[in-house]
């Protein structure tokens, strides 16, 4: 599936292509787990892995498994630091524990501005108390044109998915943060 629609055909074939690009994007994600056990979502483009991850419908156990097929989607040969910074602002951070990042996850950071200002995000968001968190209004980053349905770049990042198990902002205790990064 790709959703790079064709520029040269009419306005009336290009709204039937993305109504068929937004339908095969919410069939890929009801069927995620299968998706991801034969490698298929890995090989989308940056649109449609997009619009994949901005489905309500998205069936996945956790954030924090999203934020792993984002990571494994991202690391691929070909894939730029533009393309990347356009995707990963629809992973919620806030919802996935910080405090020992994987491998995959520092390497795409330190190679990405914007991977690295929503890791900021999500820890400054972690630190805080419960209550800040119904008053969280997540920094706008520019995503892929089309892929949010009201064409806004409104991502609610602390809040949970539909079919996400007991997802919430992690909360982070500074003290323990401190002491894993320094012993």
């Amino acid at each position: 599936m790709h959703a790079a629609l064709p520029v040269a055909s009419p306005p009336s074939r290009l709204r039937h292509l993305g109504s068929a690009c937004h339908a095969l994007a919410e069939l890929t994600a009801v069927f995620l787990p299968k998706a991801v056990a034969g490698g298929s979502l890995f090989e989308l483009d940056a649109a449609s892995f997009s619009m994949v991850l901005a489905q309500d419908k998205l069936v996945v156990a956790s954030e924090s498994a999203v934020l792993e097929h984002a990571l494994r989607w991202g690391s691929r040969a070909g894939r730029t630091e533009e393309v990347v910074s356009r995707v990963m602002p629809l992973v919620r951070f806030p919802l996935v524990s910080l405090l020992r990042p994987s491998a995959a996850l520092k390497r795409l950071q330190q190679g990405n501005a914007v991977v690295a200002q929503l890791i900021k995000e999500a820890l400054a968001l972690q630190v805080k108390p419960a209550s800040a968190v119904a008053t969280f209004v997540p920094t706008r980053h520019r995503l892929i044109e089309g892929v949010l349905p009201d064409d806004t770049d409104d991502v609610p990042r602390a809040k949970r998915r539909k079919y996400c198990k007991d997802d919430k902002v992690a909360a982070v205790d500074p003290a323990e943060a401190i002491f894993a990064t320094a012993f």
